[in-house]
């Protein structure tokens, strides 16, 4: 009767296992973290003596015996600086690696902000002897080091208000910045040279302008120019981002090309072969204004846009109203797009 008993006797349920747990995010993922695989102990001791320096060789010694080379000493090692890695004072060790390509690529990489300093420094000097910023008397390496920190910022899109979170990293390194109201006034500076960088890159060279609008808060226009550089590639460069209080009119959008192109580029008007832009009614009148300057130009309308006028005309109702509601399901509920993907095991097309 015990034995019976014993198994009439339910197995215990916790609360826990009987709830439903959500469905985790993939944002909410476990990080894998790499790791090295086992070492055989003898061959990793022998690894280990065979690093072992000479004692009659010091890492000065090293950096007499390669003058040519970016190698440093940095708390008593040897350090390359194209490559940012502690070397071993062996011979050997050394010239393999400057015989490899990670070591030529950081000395072209070396030599690549080596010119950005100079070039940030000439446009310093430029620019104080034209409008005598306040801090133009500071060490140059302190104001180029600021320059290339809120450049940094700017391209990275992040605001320039979260400076003070990575304020600590910065000035590990012996250079300070300044509080975020002067960083700020560094922005026109930077503006500035980047025009001036756009000169050079565009100079006797023909471009390509392509132009729009788009309406949030205020008018928002941005001018892109697309040319061909010394090396037959393909470039596209912002130019000219600009925000005005109301919609721009047709003779406005054209002054504000010429004054871009003609007055802030200096780009010659016969330099200039092509428009790209969408068909709205002030576009047309713009170009209709600029092709008097610019009389050699070819005006190309959006194809894009083009063929979305054309999809308008065609009858196909059922299609519109399933394309509706597919939209409508994957935009907004994200209950369809976890059951798409457990169906297919795909995410759902954007």
């Amino acid at each position: 009767s015990d034995h019976n008993e014993d198994e009439a006797q339910p197995e215990a349920v916790s609360l826990l296992d009987m709830l439903k747990a959500p469905k985790a995010s993939d944002l909410a993922r476990k990080r894998k973290v790499q790791s090295n695989p086992p070492v055989d102990m003898k061959q990793s001791k022998k690894g280990r003596n065979s690093a072992f320096a000479p004692k009659s060789i010091t890492p000065y010694d090293r950096v007499k015996e390669h003058p040519g080379e970016p190698l440093t000493v940095t708390t008593g090692t040897l350090f390359c600086s194209a490559c940012r890695e502690q070397l071993s004072v062996k011979s050997q060790v050394i010239k393999l690696h400057i015989k490899s390509v990670k070591h030529q690529k950081g000395k072209e990489r070396l030599k690549t902000n080596e010119k950005q300093q100079m070039d940030i420094s000439k446009a310093l000097q430029a620019y104080s002897s034209k409008h005598h910023p306040v801090g133009e008397n500071l060490p140059e390496s302190t104001r180029i080091y600021r320059v290339k920190v809120v450049t940094a910022f700017l391209k990275a899109g992040v605001p320039l208000s979260k400076v003070d979170s990575f304020r600590d990293i910065f000035e590990e390194h012996a250079f300070s910045l300044c509080d975020l109201s002067k960083l700020r006034q560094l922005i026109p500076f930077i503006l500035d040279k980047e025009v001036q960088d756009i000169k050079r890159a565009t100079e006797e060279k023909s471009v390509a302008v392509i132009f729009d609008g788009t309406t949030h808060v205020c008018e928002a226009m941005v001018v892109v120019l697309r040319y061909v550089d010394d090396d037959w590639q393909i470039k596209q460069q912002v130019c000219r981002l600009m925000l005005v209080a109301k919609s721009m009119t047709g003779e406005e959008v054209a002054c504000q090309l010429i004054a871009t192109l003609s007055i802030e580029l200096s780009i010659p008007a016969n330099h200039v072969v092509a428009f790209m832009r969408d068909r709205a009614s002030v576009n047309n009148v713009a170009m209709r204004t600029v092709s008097v300057l610019y009389n050699s130009m070819i005006d190309i309308g959006c194809f894009s846009h083009t063929l979305d006028r054309v999809g308008e005309n065609m009858n196909t109702p059922i299609l519109d109203e399933f394309t509706k509601h597919w939209m409508s399901l994957f935009s907004h509920s994200p209950k369809v797009r976890l059951a798409w993907r457990s169906r297919t095991g795909f995410s759902s097309p954007s």
